[in-house]
């Protein structure tokens, strides 16, 4: 988000502001969440991908967002028409709101950074951790701000103190939270908690991975002519870097696990776990969603991570399971790159795995897979679209020439996946929805 869309957006909830009634100070508020914005883009990340920059930067200007709006809310439903008086029961200022968030939030936050064993700067810079801060700040500011008069009621202020302490969960409690519900999620709800468990797992792994970049010469001694086991990693764990024992034991204990991809340490998730503690929580599509996720990446520098049998296990986990009802998953426009990555790379193969064998005719690998693909592939699979004609042409040629394959390209692979995707949920949906 540049600077022209963050005042674009600033002017828009302006505007809402002066359609509701309000009794606080709104160009005081919109300034200092100015100010915060400028502060996050003048901080330059330290050996870490752009993308997680970006994202830390719309996450504050989207919670800022959701702060002024709940405001707005809040101050139309309780204030509208008139002022509300001390004296009712369950009737809070906002300085009596914050004082159990002003006393609990730092003893949690503190606690979870020890459970994570990292030092005080790399955990303020993850995302979810950024992000709980300046909740926590935004509202800390609020609480002193002596011209706002507005009452709070019982339930209000309980639920500022658990979204705020649930704001700076880890994943592994975001999962017994969860498992603590006495009924199953409903899909809403699943898709809300998915989201969370992933971003917040997402920031860890984006962590343990930059951290192992930055070490990668300390793990030269455990490498076997040149190569990376994690077998022999793990054997020599109590002889690596302090720091990178802690990240290692950190991360099982989220359930997260290291595994070496083409010779590089990449951490990703652990669904087993996650999945059978969730079992009787989350509907059983959505829960396949984990499933997926332990399968990230699928390829790595444009090869595929898995074999052909197990990426092709994956693409069809995908294919059955998503859907454009899911697109609130804060992952699923991901999710969709992840696919037409794999799928192209299925496809055409790559350096290490190439489609073509020395004779000039299609790898039996590769045409055994296709074949398979068409015969059994769900009907709205957007590998297929692409699939049949490549076949029809090999398979005309004794398997040697196909000018679908020749031609393909990966956005043409990215619209099969929109194009599916929406003839899927028309298909199973109602019509008049």
């Amino acid at each position: 988000m540049d600077d022209k869309q963050f005042e674009d957006r600033m002017k828009l909830l302006k505007k809402s502001y002066d359609k509701v009634p309000s009794q606080f100070q709104l160009e005081k508020i919109v300034g200092q969440i100015e100010s915060e914005n400028q502060q996050l883009q003048a901080i330059e990340p330290i050996k870490k991908p752009r993308k997680n920059r970006q994202k830390l930067i719309v996450w504050a200007i989207s919670i800022a967002s959701i702060f002024i709006l709940s405001i707005l809310g809040t101050t139309y439903f309780l204030g509208n028409g008139k002022q509300m008086q001390r004296g009712s029961d369950g009737q809070y200022t906002f300085a009596e709101v914050f004082e159990a968030i002003e006393k609990d939030y730092p003893v949690v936050r503190e606690k979870n950074r020890k459970l994570l064993k990292m030092k005080e700067k790399d955990y303020a810079e993850l995302g979810f951790v950024n992000w709980a801060d300046t909740r926590y700040n935004f509202y800390k500011k609020l609480s002193k701000d002596e011209d706002r008069k507005m009452l709070y009621l019982e339930n209000q202020k309980d639920e500022y103190y658990k979204e705020t302490l649930r704001s700076i969960q880890l994943p592994q409690q975001l999962l017994y939270t969860t498992m603590a519900n006495e009924t199953t999620l409903t899909d809403t709800e699943a898709r809300k908690y998915i989201s969370e468990y992933y971003d917040r797992s997402g920031d860890l792994i984006n962590y343990y991975n930059n951290l192992f970049m930055e070490h990668t010469e300390d793990l030269d001694f455990v490498r076997e002519g040149g190569n990376l086991e994690s077998k022999t990693l793990f054997m020599n764990k109590d002889k690596l870097p302090q720091i990178l024992q802690n990240a290692i034991d950190s991360a099982e204990i989220q359930n997260l696990g290291l595994k070496i991809v083409y010779n590089n340490v990449v951490f990703g998730f652990n669904s087993n776990v996650t999945t059978a503690k969730l079992e009787n929580k989350v509907t059983a599509r959505l829960l396949d969603y984990f499933t997926i996720l332990h399968g990230k990446p699928f390829t790595y520098g444009g090869d595929l991570v898995h074999s052909i049998d197990e990426t092709v296990f994956l693409l069809n986990t995908i294919e059955k399971t998503w859907s454009l009802a899911d697109q609130q998953l804060s992952f699923f426009d991901e999710l969709k790159g992840d696919y037409a990555n794999a799928v192209y790379s299925l496809l055409k193969g790559s350096n290490s795995n190439p489609v073509m064998d020395a004779t000039g005719k299609v790898n039996k690998e590769y045409r055994d897979t296709w074949l398979k693909l068409l015969e059994n592939g769900p009907e709205f699979s957007p590998t297929l679209v692409y699939l049949k004609p490549i076949v029809d042409e090999f398979e005309t040629s004794n398997w040697t020439v196909s000018k679908h394959w020749e031609n393909l390209q990966f956005s043409e692979i990215e619209d099969a996946v929109n194009n599916s995707l929406y003839e899927s949920f028309i298909s199973t949906s109602d019509a008049n929805y």
